[in-house]
């Protein structure tokens, strides 16, 4: 029998709205996204995920267009209602603006079964990739 290594995916995590609470849910134990192999990087490890919630501020849009430069597979998932152009303000925001989202989760706040949704997604998606 095979054993098989489970892929390991590093995550920065980027905002300070609602859907926070949401994503905290998802890292809790009801949900446990690390015995899925998604990991929150420190500083200055590399990362595979960029998730951001709501409007980022231009400093955090600079971060995370760094991140991109350094890392060119770098995956980008927007949390929420805010995090589209059209979002529930309305007019267009600065994160998608300069920013092309890989995956969306809707919602205002998303769930978090559709954040779950979304992490799964980008899992088959690496997984077809390689």
């Amino acid at each position: 029998m095979k054993n098989k290594v489970a892929e390991i995916f590093r995550y920065r995590f980027f905002g300070a709205s609602c859907c926070g609470d949401e994503f905290t849910a998802v890292r809790a134990s009801r949900y446990d996204i690390e015995r899925l192999g998604f990991i929150q990087a420190d500083q200055d490890d590399p990362v595979d995920l960029v998730i951001f919630q709501g409007f980022l501020s231009s400093h955090l849009v600079e971060k995370v267009k760094a991140l991109k430069i350094q890392h060119p597979n770098l995956k980008i998932v927007g949390l929420g209602t805010c995090a589209r152009p059209t979002g529930l303000f309305g007019g267009g925001d600065i994160t998608t603006e300069f920013l092309d989202l890989d995956f969306h989760v809707p919602g205002c706040a998303p769930r978090p079964e559709a954040i779950m949704n979304a992490l799964l997604l980008f899992k088959d998606t690496m997984a077809g990739a390689s």
